[in-house]
């Protein structure tokens, strides 16, 4: 909850207090809006809801998918929340997404990262279980000109790699 001010010079916040709602586990749906102490009213700016509908293009170098396992990785990026959370916070546009096969083990589990056309080096990595149909993990990736960062700690759910040519890559997720 953030209390606004209407300047600096202001001692005490005005009557009205910033929110922003969501699930305990920080996943979707997510709510920001404005209460209005006074009135005890509540006025919804923004919303982020679950994705309704996604349409992967699968590149399947490995050849370890066939079209159910395709539709079924299609169906499970589109309705676990930690995927849609993640998805959505990297990609401005989260209807077609690129999607492609990095690893696959002979239990099942599959590893995608998902990308969008013209990204920033935005990316989601999914894992999935192709046996129990379900989401193993997702993490957003992110890569970052290193002339320009300046890093101040470490965090338990992060990880920070740098390579030879000076990119950073942040990894951040929750296991699903």
């Amino acid at each position: 909850v953030n209390q606004y001010y209407e300047s600096l010079d202001r001692e005490q916040p005005l009557d009205t207090a910033g929110i922003t709602i969501r699930p305990q586990d920080g996943c979707l749906p997510t709510v920001r809006g404005e209460v209005d102490l006074a009135d005890e009213d509540v006025t919804v700016i923004e919303t982020l809801p679950a994705l309704d509908d996604i349409e992967l293009r699968i590149t399947d170098s490995l050849g370890v998918l066939n079209d159910d396992e395709r539709q079924l990785i299609e169906e499970l990026v589109a309705s676990n929340e930690g995927v849609s959370y993640n998805v959505q916070q990297q990609f401005t546009d989260a209807e077609r997404l690129n999607a492609t096969v990095l690893e696959a083990t002979n239990d099942g589990r599959v590893d995608v990262r998902l990308t969008a056309a013209g990204s920033d080096g935005s990316a989601v990595v999914v894992t999935v279980d192709l046996e129990d149909e379900t989401v193993v993990r997702s993490y957003a990736m992110r890569e970052l000109d290193a002339d320009n960062v300046v890093m101040a700690g470490e965090d338990g759910y992060e990880t920070v790699t740098t390579d030879s040519g000076g990119t950073i890559t942040f990894e951040t997720g929750d296991d699903a």
